[in-house]
């Protein structure tokens, strides 16, 4: 973490400053700075690859249960609260699926109500059919419908 923190403000302050306030010796800077990625960083970032991928194909849905279920089908297996470290390191959130209200679905078989001149409740005849002004229901038939 030091390493890391003096690798990325290089550039603002000087390196032996920054390994005396930290109390790192300047030489390990160094010697970390020129080790090679270690093993899991490297699967890290494949695995990462890979999520990006499957995030993109699920249209941003799935979270870190799903995704780590999709990668073991792939063949890329891993635990659960790793898929979850590295979906928080990559800013990878799954979108929460809108809520639908009843309003928005078809109510009985979806022809519209309107009431006769007696007073009964009728259907029109399609689902286009329009009400009359004064809210009776017309004719029955919408402009078009074909029947009538």
């Amino acid at each position: 973490m030091k390493y890391g923190f003096i690798a990325q403000h290089q550039q603002e302050y000087p390196v032996t400053t920054m390994c005396q306030v930290l109390d790192v010796s300047v030489s390990g800077y160094y010697a970390w700075k020129q080790r090679p990625a270690s093993a899991r960083q490297m699967a890290d970032e494949r695995l990462s690859a890979r999520m990006h991928q499957v995030h993109e194909a699920t249209h941003q849905i799935y979270g870190s249960r799903r995704m780590r279920a999709e990668l073991a089908e792939q063949g890329s297996s891993c635990g659960r609260k790793r898929v979850l470290r590295l979906m928080r390191q990559l800013g990878l959130q799954a979108r929460r699926g809108r809520h639908r209200t009843g309003s928005q679905q078809p109510v009985g078989d979806g022809y519209h109500w309107g009431v006769d001149g007696g007073g009964l409740a009728v259907r029109g005849c399609c689902p286009r059919s329009v009400l009359a002004p004064g809210g009776r229901l017309g004719d029955g038939h919408a402009s078009g419908c074909g029947v009538g």
